[in-house]
């Protein structure tokens, strides 16, 4: 259900939940003995709250894609390896983990490509506050652009954001498909 609720409903949803004197979170913990901390005005607890809410947000994506890669694999693999002699814990380390490795590439690359361009969601829950503690390079990039207007520094912003992207695919992909045996 949180995949599809936009993210400006997620980020005010999370930013009452985590707000310091009325919000859900912190009223349970002060409701079992524990101290509430400002999540959202604390620079030391703002990007791991931020973070929570996209991780909440975007993890039935990920399990749907898992699934999918899941059932492609076919049962006769599982057979032939239990006729092999093989138990359930080898069936899973020997079957299906190496058969979910391009899954496992395509969700760990979406997740990444999608954490940095996330916007929205830091925007309406901090505004990239406090003292810049959850500032993103898309929202220092639409900041450089639209609030500054220097558009030649929100456009090298850009570049570097793809720069990072490529890098992060490349390395993604070279360092996975090493690492898999099939």
């Amino acid at each position: 259900m949180p995949v599809v609720v936009p993210t400006v409903v997620v980020a005010l949803v999370w930013r009452y939940m985590l707000d310091p004197r009325a919000g859900v979170v912190n009223a349970g913990l002060r409701a079992v003995g524990l101290p509430a901390p400002p999540w959202l005005t604390d620079p030391s607890f703002a990007l791991l709250s931020v973070s929570v809410a996209g991780i909440w947000q975007h993890l039935g994506y990920v399990m749907v894609i898992f699934l999918a890669g899941l059932q492609a694999i076919p049962a006769t693999v599982y057979d032939a390896a239990a006729v092999d002699g093989a138990g359930s814990w080898q069936r899973f380390r020997h079957v299906t983990v190496p058969l979910l490795a391009p899954t496992t590439l395509f969700a760990l690359i979406i997740s990444v490509i999608g954490g940095f361009k996330v916007f929205d969601q830091v925007y309406v829950m901090t505004g990239g506050g406090p003292a810049n503690a959850t500032l993103t390079l898309v929202q220092y990039l639409y900041l450089q652009a639209f609030d500054f207007f220097d558009v030649g520094r929100g456009s090298a912003a850009a570049v570097v954001l793809l720069l990072i992207l490529a890098g992060c695919t490349y390395l993604l992909t070279r360092f996975y498909t090493r690492e898999v045996e099939y």
